[in-house]
Order: structure tokens, then sequence, then C-alpha cells
């Protein structure tokens, strides 16, 4: 190594690390401001429009709340606590992260922080359908699928699935008969189908569809495939105002006022910046006017319990009275003020030709039109480049990088404080050297201390790709290196007892040396055992693949099916695994059918769907799917996209751990996610990975799985 310069029922089969579970969206690194003096109960307030209801799991929405957010029952003993908030109002995600260690934990209870205590729980059958759960009520959502970043602090928002839903019937202040009021949420453009309904607002307490006008809730919906997402207030028996919101969008603000007797208006915004679109002030529909609501609250779900949505919720309010556009325009400051951030899985391939997102420290920087990150500069500087979110704590970050002169290159994790300079940034590192022809990693703190090498294999060749892998959890760190192309993975664990560094953002760095890194993946969660990396590089095999019907070949560092037909197509390979995260890019090279990825692979056969496992891949119908294969094809779950994903790399990272299984998609020239979806299914408890086709050509690269 180089010498450094010196500077129930359902939820019982579920056996999941809760922690492991996570979402869609690129973070920032910068740590935004601690919660303005006032919340947006109080600028509501102060406009003479209070809060009658007011629900979020991430921060305080008046500036003098300081009791519990929501409630959370661990599935191991089903004991309760409730989640608090810290000092700065945001909330103690660290009680929930204690208390759901090594077990399942879902929310049972949203705590209105109004004097109304308008508290939600799980939501009782409908007139529609009755849920999945327990007397037909729906399900809780699990409470720790979407950590994100609030105030510089790791919270969590409510990720819900088909089937999940919270409802009060018997409320206090809500709007009633055309009464007016006002409704906001925080919700998400990157998890939506077109289902019905994610509502937040105000519905009817009969738990059925009593006709037009018992509604006053803010919806958000994909109306088409691909996805074309809109706002608007379901009235019951129609979305009215269906104002566009920007597809992909990971933190959305969605707005609703209504007098109750002529006119609405419907408000839209991205929640981390900028200002609100608006339908401006509208006539009531035909029929709607006056309103006749019946004061119920909802949230996931439809006044008469439709549950075929899914959706994202952070926090969200009602009001007495109709909140007028400066109103809603100062409660939308007051939201990007929060500074809404950090969802995993993140990825960033660089098919965009730019490196949004990324900060550099040193170096000369550039996105090459083969989509790596190139930095040309080679000098003692450890020039770096930064993303991601300060409050990431336990997960994965792989990479690959070529060192193109001498010396070392790599990837950063959990870091905090970077600036200019040698070693100027707290957090670690791990890299090759092709110097001393080592894996390294080490720990920078405005200086260097070496932890462990380990001697790769032949050594470290420039110009070479080297796939990178660390796992970060608690304080040990399980680093591997792989040559592209090779089968053979090298790599060790280490514990940095007392580690101070718990979290922090990602980064790339060389020193003395000029590099370039693409595919840069985070996902939640982690192990001590070596990762998988599918050597499609090889030029030959690939070895450990048994391919079942198709026409299968290898080129540059895709794995190519150029037989279209409808056999299913697959290649089956890989370790056997139960829980685990497999990435990938996939591209549909034809204008039609589907590919993706199977887990949980046993019994295969030629023929469509003979074999037993999961599938999770796009359709050029311009939707994701998850669906089942059992010598016979079930579809399980499915979203839409923001685009047609023909002859376009699309990444997928596939989440599998217990009975839960996540997909999230993301074009490869973007920097954002598209959509990702979920179920719960324990068909299928362990297997091997593999590829499929249907109906198309295709082909995939940069396949890996990482056990959880």
């Amino acid at each position: 190594m180089l010498v450094r310069d010196k500077s129930q029922s359902l939820y019982r089969r579920i056996s999941f690390t809760a922690s492991v579970i996570a979402l869609l969206v690129t973070g920032l690194i910068d740590v935004r401001p601690a919660q303005a003096s006032n919340g947006p109960c109080d600028i509501y307030a102060a406009a003479s429009t209070a809060c009658v209801a007011a629900f979020s799991t991430t921060r305080a929405l008046y500036s003098s709340y300081t009791g519990s957010l929501y409630q959370v029952t661990r599935e191991s003993d089903n004991t309760t606590t409730n989640i608090g908030v810290l000092s700065d109002g945001y909330a103690n995600a660290a009680t929930q992260d204690t208390f759901c260690a090594g077990t399942v934990c879902t929310i049972t209870e949203i705590y209105d922080q109004s004097s109304n205590h308008n508290n939600l729980t799980v939501a009782p059958p409908g007139g529609e359908t009755s849920g999945p759960g327990p007397g037909g009520y729906d399900l809780p959502a699990f409470a720790t699928a979407l950590p994100i970043t609030a105030g510089g602090h790791k919270v969590y928002g409510v990720y819900f699935q088909s089937g999940m839903g919270y409802r009060n019937d018997a409320t206090t202040g809500i709007a009633v008969n055309g009464q007016p009021e006002g409704v906001y949420m925080v919700t998400s453009g990157t998890h939506l189908n077109g289902g019905c309904c994610f509502d937040f607002g105000n519905a009817e307490t009969s738990n059925d569809d009593d006709g037009a006008g018992r509604m006053d809730a803010i919806n958000i919906i994909c109306t088409t495939n691909p996805c074309t997402p809109i706002a608007g207030l379901d009235m019951e028996n129609g979305i009215y105002g269906q104002l566009a919101v920007a597809g992909g969008t990971p933190f959305v603000t969605a707005m609703g006022s209504n007098d109750g007797q002529h006119y609405y208006a419907i408000y839209q915004g991205n929640a981390q910046s900028g200002s609100l679109t608006t339908t401006g002030s509208t006539a009531l529909p035909s029929g709607y006017s006056p309103m006749r609501q019946e004061g119920a609250i909802i949230l996931g779900i439809g006044g008469d319990n439709s549950q075929s949505t899914i959706g994202s919720f952070f926090e969200g309010v009602m009001t007495a009275g109709a909140p007028t556009s400066t109103t809603m325009n100062s409660v939308q400051a007051n939201i990007v003020s929060v500074g809404y951030a950090g969802m995993l899985p993140y990825h960033d391939g660089f098919g965009s030709g730019s490196a949004s997102g990324w900060t550099t420290y040193d170096g000369s920087w550039s996105v090459s039109s083969s989509g790596a990150y190139v930095n040309s500069t080679a000098d003692n500087n450890g020039d770096k480049a930064v993303t991601g979110s300060p409050t990431w704590d336990n997960y994965t970050l792989q990479g690959d990088v070529e060192i193109t002169s001498s010396g070392d290159a790599g990837l950063n994790f959990r870091v905090t404080n970077p600036a200019s300079g040698l070693d100027s940034l707290d957090g670690y590192y791990v890299g090759v050297d092709a110097v001393s022809g080592d894996l390294v990693l080490g720990r920078e703190s405005y200086g260097w201390t070496a932890l462990q090498t380990t001697a790769m294999p032949g050594g470290v060749s420039t110009n070479a790709w080297y796939h990178l892998t660390v796992q970060a959890v608690g304080c040990t760190f399980t680093v591997s290196a792989q040559a592209v192309g090779s089968t053979t993975s090298t790599g060790f664990s280490y514990t940095d007892s007392g580690c101070t560094f718990t979290a922090g953002a990602i980064g790339v760095r060389s020193h003395l040396a000029s590099a370039m890194w693409r595919n840069i993946c985070v996902s939640v969660g982690g192990t001590s055992t070596l990762p998988y990396y599918a050597p499609f590089a090889a030029g030959t095999g690939p070895s450990g693949w048994t391919t079942y019907a198709g026409t299968w070949s290898l080129s540059s560092e895709n794995y190519i099916d150029s037989a279209s037909e409808t056999s299913g197509d697959k290649s089956i390979g890989g370790p056997t695994s139960g829980n685990f995260t497999l990435t990938g890019d996939v591209d549909v090279t034809s204008s039609s059918g589907n590919a993706g990825f199977l887990v949980r692979a046993t019994n295969p056969a030629v023929g469509a769907d003979s074999v037993d496992a999961y599938y999770l891949g796009v359709d050029t119908g311009g939707f994701i799917e998850i669906g089942k294969e059992s010598y016979g094809w079930t579809q399980l779950a499915a979203a839409p996209l923001n685009a047609s994903p023909a002859n376009t790399w699309i990444h997928l990272t596939a989440q599998v751990v217990g009975c839960q299984i996540r997909l999230t998609a993301q074009p490869v020239d973007s920097s954002t996610p598209a959509n990702d979806v979920s179920v719960t299914d324990c068909s299928f408890s362990s297997g091997q990975v593999g590829v499929r086709a249907y109906d198309t050509t295709a082909q995939w690269r940069f396949v890996s799985v990482i056990p959880n």
C-alpha cells in the first residue's frame, strides 16, 4: 500500500430483520437547519384556519408539540412503544431502532397532534372490501420500510402496500355538511399505482360510498401506464382538480382547499424545493355544491375502504376553514425547510451525462459518454466526490472502480464533514491499490488510520474494472473486491471497536491516481457474508449459470438473450440464498414483452413459468411487476413506470427478506427512481437467482447479490 502523507397470522410468518427493508430515491448530503420555530399548524392558526387534525411520523407540526408521534408494535412479544420527538421537534427514530432491533414492527397508531386527539388506527372493513387482516381489518404498515432524512435526522415515513390503511370514524372538529376546510399531505411520486385510493382527509363515517360530496380528501394517483401522477380532491365518486405532478418526484406536497359551498382549489409542489402550482379557485362539480362531508378521517384508502392503492406518507393536516393561497404557500416554504431527503435504495449509473447531487473536493471531474464518473487528476489531495444522506447508518455500498494511472482508488462510506485536502473527512475508505496490489480498508478523520489490507489475487491492474462492496452494519465492515469478469471475490470483515462514525453519506475517492467509477448503489442493511457478482464480463460462460430455452451469449459485459419467444427464456445461477438484495440492469431490446430477474428459484425447466420462483421485472406496457411462477403465473403486484422501458437500461433493486418482496426501478439515465412496488408472500423461502425474458429479446449487466 502507498505510504500516505500525514494530514398476526400473516405477520407471524414474516421472519425478516425489519431494518433491512427500505425504498426509492437519492438523498442530499447537507444537514438542513433544525425545524423552524413555527410548524405548519402555527402558520394555519395565525391565518385563522386552525388545524383540527395533524399527523406525522417525521416531526412535530406545532412548535409547542412535545408528545408522541406514533405507536409501534413489536411482533416478537406484541408489546408497544411510542415514538416521541427530539428537542428540535423531529422524530426520535433511535427509540424505534432500539425497540424493533431483530424483529418486525408495525405502525399501529398515528397520533393526532391537535387538541382534538383524532388518532388514526388500523382501518376496519368497508363497503367496497374487507381488509386482509384479522376480522377483515386492514393491515398496519411496516415501521421500518421507509427510512429517510428530515431536519438532518434519520426518521421514518409510512410505506403503504395494497391492503394497508388507517381510519377514525368518531372524530372531533372535522368539517361536516358543507363546512369549509383544507387538507395537505407530504407524499411521494415514486411509490404509486392507479388503484383506488391513496387518500388522506375527510371521508364517510359509514365506511361505505354514501354518494357525491361525502368525502373531501387529498389524493395522489397514477392515471396511465407509463405513470402520469396527479394530485386532486377525492370528493367521492370522483377525483377533482387533477393537477399534474412531475413524475419521479421523491417528495411531493399535495394540498386542497374547499369552501364547502361553491369553490375549491388544488395545490402541488416539490416538497424539497420551490413553490406551489395551483388550479386556482375552481367551481365545485355539479352534484357537489354544497358538499356533504361526514367527518371521518382516512389515510391510505378510499372512503369505502378501497385498498388497491400503494403510496407513502410523511405528514399531513386538516384545517377548520379553507386556507388561502398565501397560507398554503407559507406552509410549503415550511415543508421545504425540513430538508426531506435520503430515500433508499440509491443508484447512480451516470447515464444522464452528469453527476447530479455529487459535491467534489479537489480533482478534475467529468462524466464520460460511456457512463463513468471520471477524475482525470492524479495528485496527493485525496480527491473525492460525495453524495447521499448524513443519516444513512447500516447499509451496503457497491460500485466499480478503474484506476487509470498508478495509485489507489475506491469508495468512501459513512462520510461527514468532507472538505478539500488529503483525508479531509470523517468516515471510512475501501479501495484497491495498484502499487501494493492490495484491497485496503482505512479510517479517515483529517488523518489516515490503516485498518486492514489483504492481497488481491494477481494484484491490481490499471485500466481494469474492479467491483467493490462494503457492508457497514454497526461497527463491523465486510469489504470485498472482484475483478470484473472474474469469479473470485476477495474480502474480509473488520470490527472497528468503539467506532464513532456510525452514519454518513457515500463518496468516491482517489489518491495519487486518476480513476473512474460507475454503477454506484446503496441498499439498506448487510451481513458479514461476502456478496456474489455475476461474471457476465468473462467473455465465456458465464460460469455457474444454466439456461432453459432462449439463445444466450456474452458480449462486452452484457448477458444477452437474442430469442424473442414465449418460452419464458431463463438462465439460473449464483448462490442459493433466502434473504438478500439483488441489483442489476436490464434492457428490453424489442418493443414488446417483459424481462427481469428471478429470485429464490428452484426446480427450473424449459417452458413458460416452468420454475418455482418470484419474478421481478419491467414490461414494455410501461409498468414494473412482481409475480409468482410455479409452473403457472400469478401476478402479485404492479406499478406504472414514468416512461416505457423498451430499449432503455433500467436499474432494478430487488429486496427479498422473509415474506417481504420489494422492487425498485430506475432508468440508468435518470438520477431518481421511477417507481417501486412491494408485496408480502411466503410461497418460496430460498433459491438461486436468474434472468428471464418473455416475448422479447433482452440483455442484463452488473448483477450482484448481497446477503441480508
